[in-house]
């Protein structure tokens, strides 16, 4: 699956970068996402294509998407996503990113206490 999944990366650069089908591309990014959801990797793989190649367009709305489904790697997910608050948002964005992951550092504990 490895190397299918370099290959689509590979494909979705392509579609972005010299063919300018950014939708395309993202479409292709929710099918692996339909698969490997749960998994941090995929979802940081998805966030940075957003970053470099789509102007963080959806950068946030990712970010807010994959808290509430990744089940491995959360904490780089939270670390990740207060990195680019701090980085590139508002107090608001920043304040409620930080609520968030309150939120979810307390349903994590609360997992973990069962």
């Amino acid at each position: 699956y490895d190397g299918i999944y370099v290959l689509q990366k590979a494909v979705i650069v392509v579609l972005v970068t010299q063919l300018n089908k950014e939708e395309l591309a993202r479409r292709m990014w929710e099918g692996i996402l339909k698969f490997e959801k749960h998994n941090y990797s995929f979802w940081h793989d998805y966030i940075q294509f957003d970053r470099l190649y789509c102007q963080s367009r959806e950068t946030r709305t990712l970010f807010r998407r994959a808290a509430g489904v990744v089940k491995e790697g959360v904490e780089y997910l939270m670390a990740e996503w207060e990195e680019f608050e701090r980085d590139s948002g508002s107090l608001e964005t920043v304040m409620e990113c930080e609520r968030r992951l309150r939120h979810l550092r307390q349903t994590q504990q609360a997992q973990s206490a069962q």
